[in-house]
């Protein structure tokens, strides 16, 4: 009897925790695009930690076949590189910009990039151990000026 009940406090409390960042991290700007280097796509947008605790972004994933992973762009023997992103830290009221060029989620495992219109689907973890589901729809590319 005392490990039925100690199933169903650790069962009613995980909710609670996974609700938490999802409920107070506002996500906007979010936008994807193929990424013109591969079979993948690249998704950026704006987190807003609306809480009076600090917040971590620290993980992508995505349904299989589908990857997903927070990315930075890195120099590596004189060519630009990609590499896992540490820990975005978000302080009370702040927000961290996830965009072309710096840090971004990154999306591989298709066939071919997807097109624009398609939908791609991941989740954001926090540190708090919560994930957010997010769908972007795939915007074509901008053109570079």
């Amino acid at each position: 009897m005392r490990l039925l009940a100690l199933v169903l406090v650790f069962a009613g409390a995980a909710p609670a925790c996974s609700r938490e960042s999802a409920r107070v991290v506002e996500i906007d700007q979010l936008r994807a695009y193929p990424n013109p280097d591969g079979a993948g796509a690249v998704v950026f947008l704006r987190a807003l930690n609306s809480t009076g605790k600090i917040r971590g972004l620290s993980d992508a994933r995505a349904a299989d076949p589908l990857r997903a992973s927070i990315r930075t762009w890195a120099f590596e023997e004189g060519r630009q590189v990609t590499q896992p992103a540490e820990t975005l830290w978000m302080p009370p009221g702040r927000e961290v910009v996830l965009r072309g060029g710096g840090v971004h989620i990154h999306l591989e495992g298709f066939s071919s990039p997807p097109a624009p219109g398609k939908t791609v689907g991941f989740e954001l973890g926090f540190n708090d151990g919560s994930w957010r589901s997010l769908t972007a729809e795939v915007e074509p590319l901008p053109s570079r000026k």
